[in-house]
């Protein structure tokens, strides 16, 4: 009895990592295939005002500087959650092969 739940139990797990690569291999076929998808990535970019200084109140253009290398990192953060993602989903296959075969 007790060996057909530990059976049940590697079976899921190892059923559960490659589900979790099969999603991860799907976000990122998805995205070389319609990268429109990442522009949720760049909306997460806050605008950042002119900086105003000196005497006459001049302002400094920062945000025309900082702006493009924001949104540049937020699509390096897409591409690291997936390469997490895709870790982690190796990982518990990798668990649960090895729980398989003992």
């Amino acid at each position: 009895m007790f060996e057909n739940k530990k059976s049940i139990l590697e079976l899921a797990v190892l059923l559960l990592g490659i589900a979790l690569l099969v999603f991860t291999f799907y976000i990122a076929y998805s995205v070389f295939t319609n990268p429109g998808t990442l522009e949720g990535f760049a909306e997460l970019v806050p605008e950042i005002d002119p900086i105003e200084f000196g005497p006459e109140g001049e302002e400094l253009e920062i945000g025309n500087v900082v702006e493009p290398i924001l949104e540049m990192l937020s699509y390096v953060v897409a591409a690291i959650l997936l390469w997490v993602m895709g870790s982690i989903g190796g990982r518990i296959t990798k668990y649960g092969v090895s729980m398989y075969k003992n």
